[in-house]
C-alpha cells in the first residue's frame, strides 16, 4: 500500500473552498484569499519544507508617523510567541507572518491549516487597532498598552 503525498497548498485550497472563502491561486505553490479586510496568503517553500502564511491589513502611514509605526511593530513582536509582524510602509500594509515546518513527506492537515488561519486572523485583529491609534497621534507605548489590556483590565 502506497501513501500519496498531498501538496500543502491543495490542503489550504480545500479548506478555503469548504469555508467559502473566495480564493485566488495563480501558481502551484501560492494561494491567496480574503477574510473581511484581511488578505491571507499561503506559500509553499519546498526547499525549506515549510508552509508560510502572511495575513495583511492595509495601513497608509504618513511619513511623519513612520518611526512610531516601526516602534509599535517592534514592541508588539517582543510579545508574540509565534510569528511576527512586519510593517511594509512603502507598500501600505502590515503583515503577520509565520511558517509551519513539516518533515519531508509529512502531510499538512486541514486542522493545521485552520489553526494557522485563526492565529493569523486573531493576531491582526488584536493589534491592528493599536496601529490606527498611532496614526491618530497616540504614543506607540500607549497604543500597545490599549490592545494588551483585556476587558477586565488585565494584561492578556
Amino acid at each position: 500500500m502506497s501513501v500519496q503525498y498531498v501538496h500543502p497548498i491543495e490542503v489550504v485550497e480545500d479548506v478555503a473552498n469548504e469555508e467559502g472563502w473566495e480564493l485566488e491561486r495563480l501558481e502551484e505553490d501560492d494561494l491567496t484569499f480574503f477574510l473581511g479586510d484581511l488578505q491571507i496568503a499561503f506559500t509553499w517553500l519546498e526547499d525549506e519544507n515549510a508552509l508560510h502564511v502572511a495575513c495583511a491589513f492595509e495601513l497608509e502611514v504618513p511619513r511623519e508617523r513612520s518611526a512610531e509605526v516601526l516602534i509599535l511593530t517592534a514592541r508588539i513582536n517582543v510579545h508574540l510567541w509565534v510569528g511576527h509582524l512586519d510593517a511594509f510602509l512603502d507598500d501600505g500594509h502590515v503583515s503577520f507572518r509565520h511558517a509551519h515546518l513539516l518533515q519531508p513527506g509529512e502531510d499538512f492537515t486541514p486542522a493545521q491549516c485552520r489553526r494557522m488561519v485563526e492565529l493569523a486572523r486573531r493576531t491582526c485583529e488584536q493589534y491592528s487597532p493599536a496601529y490606527y491609534l498611532v496614526l491618530r497621534g497616540m504614543d506607540p507605548e500607549q497604543a500597545f498598552g490599549s490592545v494588551q489590556m483585556g476587558p477586565t483590565g488585565t494584561i492578556q
